[in-house]
């Protein structure tokens, strides 16, 4: 007699939920359109909450190389596939790749009750979408994982369009509503100082002069170093700046911040 797994959907709902906020299962999305090589990032969300929470949408598009119908049926829905054993350490622009344990595809249920994935590559637009409440029930009915089955769209598009948008519809009522400050606070700290990489957010471009405060930037070429950037803001107002700290970065990898308040 043989026996195996069932994996209960269950799963997924689980895999979204190890996030201390909203804001950073945001920034997992934000990891996989730099894993994506994209050089532009465009985030919609509300600057104040709907009265009705099914409303409620936010939008992540990239301009990365998308994904065909087979790499997203076979590399995107593929649960927990470690994207470093598949296809290296970095990415084919050469960027050290952020995604490790391929989870972050499901921070998006940890946001919303819905998430619609449209993604662009080599002449063919892919669209598909999946909701809290399919895997609750499914879980409920001891249904595996497996079984679901998710309608995919196709259709056909221009060849020189690339690039992946993720909808997050209806805000779970157990959660604080993303902020757009916290999000930038968080956001400066990854990919502030990254130059190829731009973040726009309800139209604004991410950087330290959005944060508030003075902003300052120092450049300087140090021997046997090369090439040191400082940019920093200081806070004006009477209250200390929030996460206020130092972050280091070098060939693209951020330390943790060093915290300190005056």
């Amino acid at each position: 007699m043989e026996t195996g797994f069932i994996v209960s959907p269950e799963i997924i709902g689980l895999l979204g939920n190890g996030y201390r906020a909203a804001e950073y299962a945001i920034r997992e999305l934000i990891d996989n359109a730099w894993d994506a090589d994209a050089q532009h990032v465009w985030i919609t969300l509300p600057n104040s909450l709907p009265t009705d929470l099914s409303k409620y949408e936010l939008s992540i598009a990239d301009d990365g190389a998308g994904m065909g119908p087979h790499e997203l049926s076979s590399y995107y829905l593929h649960i927990a596939n470690n994207r470093h054993t598949l296809r290296g350490d970095f990415t084919n622009n050469g960027r050290q790749v952020k995604g490790r344990k391929g989870n972050g595809k499901f921070s998006g249920i940890y946001v919303g009750t819905t998430i619609i994935v449209s993604t662009k590559a080599n002449g063919r637009s892919s669209q598909f979408e999946f909701n809290r409440e399919v895997l609750q029930q499914a879980t409920q009915e001891n249904q595996a994982l497996d079984r679901i089955k998710l309608n995919l769209f196709e259709n056909q598009c221009a060849v020189d369009e690339h690039g992946t948008t993720i909808t997050v519809r209806g805000l779970r009522e157990t959660l604080i509503q993303p902020g757009i400050e916290r999000l930038k606070r968080l956001l400066v700290q990854e990919y502030g100082r990254t130059e190829d990489f731009s973040i726009i957010i309800n139209g604004e471009l991410l950087g330290l002069t959005g944060l508030q405060g003075q902003s300052f930037e120092y450049t300087e070429n140090l021997p046997a170093v090369g090439a040191v950037r400082l940019s920093f803001v200081i806070s004006l107002g009477k209250q200390p700046l929030r996460d206020a700290g130092i972050g280091l970065r070098a060939n693209q990898n951020r330390s943790e911040s060093l915290a300190f308040s005056m």
